[in-house]
């Protein structure tokens, strides 16, 4: 008899917050036992089901556990959260990939690809590329913060937009 494997879908949350609290984070850290070296720091993560592909010379990664689609990289340069959105543009403009709705990641995105365990220098997942140390999320704390996540050492933190420089790696449902 042939083995199942049978994928547990984890739902996440796609739209942005323009008001999102560290305790709100801390909430939502614990809610979805993320692993955040500062803010949860026995969060276990997302067993993920990645799949690489490459489409029209882009090398992508589909994630079956959040059905959401990663760049495997992203950017090659930091930029300030203005640059970013530009950047996103440009994905789309382009037809990335063959698509046109790439989009900022939430927190809660993001967040989903820290591994509880360094793997690779880094605490994100071995399929995708460690050079993205710090990159931007859709989510802001205030007007002129955003959140970010920091994967050489493993948590999220805001950081200001005007004088912030982050990667971007971009995501889009699938």
């Amino acid at each position: 008899m042939e083995k199942l494997n049978i994928i547990k879908i984890h739902q996440l949350r796609s739209n942005s917050i323009s008001n999102l609290s560290k305790s709100d984070v801390i909430k939502m850290l614990k809610a979805k036992d993320f692993f955040d070296k500062n803010m949860n720091s026995t969060g276990e993560g997302i067993h993920h089901s990645y799949e690489e592909i490459l489409s029209f010379e882009a090398v992508l990664i589909k994630d079956y556990t959040t059905k959401l689609m990663w760049q495997k990289s992203g950017s090659l340069n930091n930029m300030n959260f203005d640059s970013a959105k530009k950047f996103i543009n440009e994905l789309n403009i382009n037809n990335f990939g063959g698509y046109n709705d790439w989009r900022l990641p939430t927190l809660e995105e993001a967040m989903s690809l820290v591994s509880p365990k360094k793997q690779n220098s880094a605490y994100i997942f071995t399929k995708f590329d460690i050079m993205q140390s710090w990159i931007w999320t859709s989510d802001a704390e205030s007007e002129n913060s955003r959140w970010r996540v920091y994967f050489y050492h493993g948590y999220a933190v805001n950081h200001n937009v005007g004088n912030g420089l982050n990667a971007v790696r971009a995501v889009r449902n699938l």
